[in-house]
C-alpha cells in the first residue's frame, strides 16, 4: 500500500513531444488528447467541480460589438438550445464539467449545408450554425505540419478535421502548451490519495487488524528460523497474505553457545498499523483540492464555523477569483474558436456575473457617502465653500466638483464666518498624513463616534423604557386619546440627553488611554532626532552622554493634557447635548410622532460628523506637539544644552497662525501664555482665554509645524 501512496507522489517519467506553431495556434502530438481523469478522483472532486458547474450554468451568454453593443448572432443563439438532448442550462453544465475534468473539450459544429442539408464539414458560417456536440474518447492527429491541420479519429461521426471541431481549455500546460490542463489535473494525486487511505484501512481488516512489528528470533541454526517462521505466518497472516509483520533471526554466540533472550521477542513498531493517525493526510488533501478548484468549504457545504458576514466573503471570492476568470476563458476560447472555424463571428460572447453584496461593507461604504454628502450639503447650505468644507473633513469626492461648487462667488460674510471659525487653517497646501498620524486619528474618530452614538442611544432607550407620568397620561394606554400618536415624555428624554459625571470619566479615560500611548512614541521619536542635532552641532560626548532617554512622558504634561481632554470632551459632549435638546424642542413643536423623532436623533451621527473629525485631527496633533516639546525638553534638562522650539505656519495658515511663523521660544516656555493676544490691527485681535499654548496649535485642525535648534549662545 505504501509503495503505491510513493508511487502516486513520485514525479512520472517524461515523454518527448514534438510540438510546432501552425496557421491557427499551438498544436502538439501528445498521445492522448483527452487524458482522462478516471474513477474516484472524480469522486472525490465532485463537490467542488459541482459548486463550480452550477455557477457556470447560471450564466446566459450573448455576443456584443466592437462597441459594447448586444448584437444577434445565430451562432451565439443555438448555444441556448444546441442539440436535440441538450437544453442550454444542461450544456453549459457539461461544458463546465468537462472544462475541470479533462485537459481539454472537443466539440462538434453543426451546419446548414449549401442545399439546406445538416452537416458537419467544411463551410461553417456565423449564420449558418444550428447545433453543438460534445466529442468524447477522440484522438487528435497531426496531418499537416504546414499549416496545423488535424483530424480526429474514432468518432461516432468518423474521421473529423479541425474546421469542424472547437477545442476549449480551462488552463494552459507550462511544458506544453498545445495540451492543455484543469484544475482536475492538478489535484488528481491529492484527490486519487483518499481511495489509497480506504484501501490501506480495509487492508487492515483484511488482516485480522494484526500491528505491524518485527518478530526478532533466536536460533542456533537458518533451518530452525525457517522453520519458526513458517509456522508463525500461517497463525498471524491475514486472509489476503499481505500482514506487514517482518521476522529477523538472532544467531546463537558460536563461541559461547549461550542465549540469553528469549526464543521468540516481539518488537511493536513505535505506531501501529490500526493506531496510525492519516487525518493529517487527509486534511493536507483537501486543502490540495480546495486550492486547485478555488472553492472555499462553505461554498462546498461542509464548514461548520462561518457566520452570514464570512459566508458573504466566501460567496463574493468564489464568483470573483474562480468562477469569473473560469468563465471569461471558457467564452473568449469560444469565440476564438468560433472565429478560427467561421472566419469571422462578427462579435465577441461575452456575459454578466452578478456579485453579491457583502452587506457590512457595502453598508459601511453606503453610511460613509451619505454622512460625507450631509456634511458638505450642511456647509454649502451654511455658505462654506466646497473645497473648504470637503478639504477640512477628508471628504473623498472628487476635485473637479468641488471646483465647479467654489466656483461660485462667496460674499464678505461667509469669509468672515470662515476667519472666525479658524477651520481652515493650511487645508490647501496641508501636508500629508503619516500612517502613523492617519492611524491614531482613526482610533480616536472611532471612540468620539462611540460616545456619540451611545449619548444619543441614551435618549432613544429613554423614550423606549421609561414610563409616561399620569399627569401626561391620564388613562396609561401610552397613546394620545385625540391624535391616537403615543405620547413622548420630553421631561425624562431631556434628563436622559444631560452628560453625566461618569461618562465624562469613562471617555476622558479612553481618548487619554490612545493618546498616552501615543505620546510616548512620538516623544521617543523627537528625543532621538535631537540627540543627532546636538552630535551635528558638536555638543562633546560627556554631555551627551548624559542623555538617557525618553522613557515616559514628563507630569507635569501629562497632567495638563488630561485636564484639557477633560474640559475639551465636556465641552464636546455638551454640544451633543445641546443639538439633542434642540431637536427635542422641535418634535415637541411640530408634533413628530415617535419614529420622526428617532429618525433625528439617528442623524446627528450625520450632521455633526465634522465635530468628530475636527476633534480628532485636533487631538493627534496636539498630543504630537506636545510630545515633541516635552521630549526636546526633558533631553535640554539632562545635557544642559539650551534648545529652541520654532513655530512653522503653513502656505495656507490662517492670519493668526501666520503672525506666529517663525517665533522662537526656548522649549520650556509657552509661545502665548493665557491671557496673551495677536493684534492684527484691523483685521481683529486673538485673545488666548483657554490655556498657555505650549505647541505649535493655535485652533481646532490647526496643522502648524514645530523645528528645534540649539540656542545660539
Amino acid at each position: 500500500m505504501f509503495d503505491k501512496i510513493t508511487k502516486l507522489f513520485s514525479p512520472s517519467k517524461k515523454t518527448d513531444s514534438k510540438s510546432f506553431v501552425g496557421s491557427h495556434g499551438y498544436y502538439s502530438d501528445w498521445s492522448s488528447a483527452l487524458d482522462f481523469i478516471k474513477g474516484p478522483s472524480f469522486d472525490n472532486t465532485y463537490s467542488s467541480i459541482k459548486a463550480i458547474s452550477n455557477a457556470f450554468l447560471e450564466i446566459q451568454p450573448y455576443a456584443i460589438n466592437e462597441n459594447g453593443e448586444e448584437v444577434d448572432i445565430p451562432a451565439v443563439n443555438v448555444l441556448s438550445q444546441p442539440n436535440l438532448r441538450m437544453t442550454g442550462v444542461f450544456f453549459r453544465e457539461a461544458l463546465a464539467t468537462l472544462a475541470l475534468v479533462h485537459r481539454k473539450v472537443y466539440i462538434l459544429v453543426w451546419h446548414r449545408g449549401r442545399n439546406g442539408e445538416i452537416t458537419f464539414d467544411e463551410g461553417a458560417t456565423p449564420d449558418n450554425i444550428v447545433g453543438y456536440t460534445f466529442l468524447e474518447g477522440i484522438h487528435p492527429e497531426i496531418i499537416d505540419e504546414v499549416t496545423g491541420h488535424r483530424v480526429y479519429k474514432h468518432t461516432p461521426y468518423g474521421t473529423l478535421d479541425e474546421r469542424s471541431v472547437i477545442e476549449l481549455s480551462a488552463g494552459v500546460d507550462p511544458y506544453n502548451l498545445g495540451k492543455g490542463y484543469s484544475p482536475s489535473v492538478a489535484a488528481h494525486k491529492w484527490a486519487s490519495l483518499d481511495d489509497y487511505m480506504a484501501a490501506y484501512h480495509a487492508g487492515q481488516f483484511e488482516n485480522g487488524a494484526v500491528p505491524a512489528g518485527q518478530f526478532v528470533i533466536t536460533t542456533s541454526s537458518r533451518e530452525e528460523f525457517e522453520e519458526i517462521v513458517a509456522a508463525m505466518q500461517a497463525k498471524h497472516r491475514g486472509s489476503g497474505k499481505n500482514n506487514n509483520v517482518s521476522y529477523v533471526r538472532r544467531p546463537v554466540d558460536p563461541n559461547t553457545g549461550d542465549v540469553k533472550n528469549s526464543q521468540i521477542e516481539w518488537i511493536p513498531f513505535a505506531q501501529s498499523n490500526r493506531d496510525m493517525s492519516i487525518a493529517e493526510i487527509f486534511k493536507q488533501a483537501n486543502e490540495k483540492i480546495d486550492s486547485a478548484f478555488g472553492v472555499p468549504a462553505s461554498i462546498r457545504g461542509v464548514s461548520d464555523n462561518n457566520n452570514y458576514a464570512s459566508s458573504a466573503v466566501d460567496e463574493r471570492h468564489f464568483l470573483r477569483y474562480t468562477v469569473k476568470p473560469f468563465a471569461t476563458k471558457i467564452y473568449s476560447s469560444l469565440t476564438q474558436e468560433l472565429n478560427r472555424i467561421t472566419g469571422g463571428l462578427g462579435g465577441a460572447i461575452t456575459f454578466d456575473l452578478e456579485m453579491p453584496i457583502v452587506a457590512d461593507e457595502e453598508k459601511a461604504v453606503a453610511e460613509k457617502k451619505n454622512t460625507e454628502m450631509d456634511v458638505l450639503l450642511k456647509g454649502i447650505m451654511n455658505g462654506l465653500p466646497a473645497r473648504w468644507v470637503a478639504e477640512s473633513f477628508d471628504l473623498d469626492i472628487a476635485p473637479e466638483k468641488l471646483d465647479e461648487l467654489d466656483a461660485l462667488p462667496i460674499s464678505e460674510s461667509v469669509k468672515k464666518k470662515i476667519d472666525e471659525h479658524h477651520h481652515c487653517c493650511g487645508y490647501e497646501h496641508k501636508r500629508k498624513l503619516t500612517r502613523t498620524e492617519a492611524s491614531e486619528i482613526k482610533k480616536l474618530r472611532d471612540t468620539l463616534r462611540s460616545q456619540m452614538k451611545d449619548q444619543i442611544n441614551k435618549v432613544l432607550t429613554a423614550m423606549d423604557a421609561k414610563p409616561i407620568s399620569k399627569a401626561i397620561d391620564e388613562d396609561g394606554d401610552g397613546y394620545d386619546d385625540e391624535t391616537g400618536e403615543e405620547i413622548i415624555d420630553y421631561t425624562v428624554l431631556e434628563t436622559a440627553a444631560h452628560v453625566s459625571d461618569n461618562d465624562l470619566q469613562e471617555y476622558t479615560a479612553a481618548l487619554v488611554a490612545i493618546l498616552a500611548l501615543y505620546m510616548l512614541s512620538r516623544g521617543q521619536k523627537t528625543y532621538k532626532q535631537g540627540v543627532t542635532m546636538l552630535k551635528q552641532n558638536g555638543v562633546d560626548d560627556k554631555q551627551l552622554g548624559l542623555a538617557n532617554g525618553y522613557a515616559q512622558v514628563g507630569k507635569s504634561t501629562k497632567d495638563s493634557y488630561e485636564a484639557y481632554l477633560h474640559n475639551t470632551l465636556s465641552d464636546y459632549m455638551n454640544d451633543t447635548s445641546k443639538h439633542i435638546l434642540d431637536i427635542l424642542n422641535a418634535s415637541a413643536k411640530n408634533g413628530w410622532s415617535k419614529e420622526q423623532l428617532a429618525t433625528s436623533l439617528r442623524d446627528i451621527m450625520k450632521t455633526d460628523e465634522w465635530r468628530v473629525q475636527r476633534l480628532a485631527r485636533s487631538e493627534e496633533h496636539r498630543a504630537n506637539t506636545l510630545a515633541q516639546v516635552d521630549s526636546m525638553s526633558a533631553l535640554q534638562a539632562e545635557t544642559g544644552v539650551k534648545i529652541v522650539k520654532k513655530w512653522v505656519a503653513l502656505p495656507d495658515a490662517c492670519d493668526y497662525c501666520k503672525e506666529m511663523d517663525g517665533k522662537k521660544e526656548n522649549v520650556d516656555n509657552a509661545f502665548l501664555v493665557l491671557g496673551g493676544e495677536i493684534n492684527l490691527g484691523d483685521k481683529g485681535t486673538f485673545i488666548n482665554d483657554f490655556m498657555d499654548v505650549e505647541a505649535a496649535e493655535l485652533h481646532p485642525n490647526c496643522r502648524c509645524e514645530l523645528h528645534f535648534e540649539m540656542e545660539e549662545m
